[in-house]
């Protein structure tokens, strides 16, 4: 696991995951670039548990994949994580890092203050490969995670390994979307 602490490292990283989200979008609208085309939605609480990292690695195995990057799209990383804790909130992962760098990386920095952590306090974070396959977008506001895909088959993968058991039925509206219409939903997502 790397903590990017440095600045260029950082906006390098920023600007990989820049063309995969829609700016200025929050979900529950569509936040991914239209080459996503496949979902998956879940409540937060997928990402943030022990398994899910063990998962993960194996979808990655799977792939043939060997790296992926997590960074904090709001609260600021450059505002409040690295001027306050001189880092932004940003975290590159391989294929020899454990389940255990990973839950560190998301609820044990920064040191200083638990309380800022990634899991705590941060509204929204994605995860995402050099290979722009897939990406993880986590809102705390709705407590959703939402994977997007540009395949279908890489979706049914990422869903037998990292969610079995969840209904992936596009016609399925999660039931953290109270107060909105289904077929508004569709819109967005279908």
């Amino acid at each position: 696991m790397e903590i990017i602490k440095e600045k260029d490292k950082y906006l390098e990283i920023k600007d990989k995951v820049r063309p995969l989200l829609v700016d200025g979008k929050k979900f529950p609208s569509q936040v991914f670039s239209e080459e996503y085309r496949y979902f998956l939605f879940s409540e937060e609480s997928v990402v943030t548990n022990r398994p899910f990292y063990d998962r993960l690695r194996n979808f990655l195995n799977k792939v043939g994949e060997k790296q992926f990057w997590v960074t904090v799209i709001e609260s600021d990383p450059i505002e409040f994580y690295f001027k306050h804790y001189g880092y932004f909130a940003t975290f590159v992962f391989d294929e020899n890092d454990t389940t255990d760098d990973y839950l560190k990386a998301m609820e044990d920095i920064p040191k200083e203050c638990l309380a800022d952590s990634i899991w705590s306090s941060a509204d929204v974070f994605a995860a995402f490969s050099a290979s722009e396959e897939w990406i993880i977008y986590y809102d705390k506001q709705w407590e959703a995670s939402i994977f997007a895909f540009k395949n279908d088959n890489y979706r049914q993968i990422f869903a037998d390994i990292c969610l079995p058991g969840l209904q992936y039925d596009p016609f399925r509206i999660p039931e953290f979307i109270i107060g909105r219409s289904k077929l508004w939903f569709l819109r967005q997502y279908g």
